[in-house]
């Protein structure tokens, strides 16, 4: 068996699955794919500073969790009702 760790949460897995972006555990799984790559931010937050797409109310934006602050914003304002994030997508190819 090879020991690895779990791209999103650290943790060591002896069995890994592969879900195309590296090794993933089970509990992060079970977190991350029921939500089409939504991730609730009562389960995970991103990286601080890390810019990342939020669901806010009604919507999709751009924004990054302060954890100095405990907020989030994105460019000019605060955004009070994130619910969800997730990694920004890969840019297209030959781009």
């Amino acid at each position: 068996m090879i020991k690895t760790f779990c791209d999103c949460c650290g943790k060591e897995i002896v069995h890994s699955t592969m879900h195309g972006r590296g090794d993933i555990c089970t509990d992060c799984i079970i977190g991350y794919m029921p939500n089409r790559g939504w991730i609730s931010v009562d389960y995970k937050l991103p990286d601080s500073e890390e810019m990342v797409l939020v669901w806010n109310k009604d919507d999709v934006e751009f924004g990054r969790y302060r954890n100095n602050y405990k907020d989030w914003v994105d460019y000019t304002s605060y955004l009070r009702h994130v619910t969800h994030w997730m990694p920004k997508p890969e840019p297209p190819e030959g781009i």
